[in-house]
């Protein structure tokens, strides 16, 4: 829920593939993903939508356990001295 530039500055740190947003901060992701890469809508009913794809998708066999050398996920900082810091897990 923040403003599509401070946004920009985190999707420039972590370079994801993709970005999923809800109806509430789609316009915001799209405007910071400046067309990078692919926004998908979580709420989206159109044929690129998250419940399509889902839907379409092939289930995930999962993992028994995450490798301890790979990011689980990145949360990022506050940023209140400086620009958001990705923490990694």
């Amino acid at each position: 829920r923040m403003p599509a530039a401070e946004r920009r500055q985190l999707l420039e740190d972590c370079a994801p593939r993709a970005v999923f947003a809800g109806a509430e901060d789609i316009a915001t992701a799209i405007d910071a993903a400046e067309g990078e890469m692919p926004v998908i809508g979580l709420d989206d009913p159109a044929a690129d939508g998250y419940p399509a794809l889902l839907a379409a998708a092939s289930p995930h066999p999962g993992r028994r356990a995450w490798p301890a050398d790979q990011p689980w996920y990145l949360l990022y900082t506050s940023g209140t001295t400086g620009r958001p810091k990705a923490v990694i897990y």
